[in-house]
């Protein structure tokens, strides 16, 4: 199930586009759920109690606030990481300050139907390749999480603690094995500490600021190589 939200304040507009991505839902059999609001206050309060939404369709025009606000809301407010932001507007002189809240993509008014099957498919290829679990066994029996789920890991003595964006799990285990465990996207900043990158806000000399605020220490042997690899990342994804 595709859960979806659509805001924008024109209500004409909402319409014909909830039309659309009903159409490309049902060229790709895709089951789905769409959401409409015409004003943030709403939003907000339906967001604040359902953090299962998959995708949401952001006018950036709105008239009482802008859409990329209500878009750092989502993230540094509620904290919700997992949801999917694609932005509307009728130009596209917005782009640096929408880069901040990571926007999948960007669709400019009038919408073509083809630009918004390409944004779904994205989306679809995106999430189908993104999702991954952590699997492990503590007292409870075997488990597994959601990679995108986890900030970082820690071990303290024999216990390896999973730091998630919800809560902290804990099982007996050792770091170097959780690593050969994970993708590229988490990096040993500490003999303790294995962080997944996707959720650090700003890298320092001697340690990195998660987007919850935390700063976790980067150890003074590991340093030149996490500023190797955050480089790589960067001309890779540029």
């Amino acid at each position: 199930m595709l859960k979806m939200i659509i805001c924008d304040d024109d209500k004409i507009f909402c319409s014909s586009f909830e039309d659309l991505v009903i159409e490309i839902c049902r060229e790709r059999n895709l089951k789905y759920e769409i959401f409409m609001f015409y004003e943030t206050t709403k939003l907000k309060k339906f967001l604040e109690d359902n953090n299962d939404i998959d995708l949401i369709f952001l006018d950036i025009e709105l008239k009482k606030t802008l859409g990329y606000e209500l878009g750092s809301y989502i993230r540094n407010v509620l904290n919700l990481q997992k949801i999917d932001i694609v932005y509307i507007s009728n130009n596209s002189s917005y782009a640096m300050a929408l880069f901040k809240t990571r926007p999948i993509d960007f669709l400019i008014k009038p919408i073509k139907k083809e630009d918004l099957r390409n944004v779904l498919d994205q989306y679809l290829k995106l999430n189908k390749e993104k999702k991954e679990f952590f699997k492990f066994k503590n007292k409870i029996g075997y488990q597994r999480i959601d990679v995108q789920d986890i900030y970082y890991f820690e071990s303290e003595n024999k216990i390896v603690k999973i730091h998630c964006i919800n809560n902290i799990i804990k099982f007996y285990g050792k770091l170097n094995d959780v690593e050969q465990k994970l993708n590229d996207s988490f990096i040993r900043i500490h003999s303790s500490i294995l962080v997944n990158t996707v959720y650090i806000a700003q890298f320092k000399y001697n340690e990195v600021k998660m987007i919850n605020g935390e700063l976790l220490p980067i150890s003074q042997s590991r340093r030149q190589d996490i500023r190797k690899k955050q480089m790589d990342r960067w001309e890779n994804n540029s």
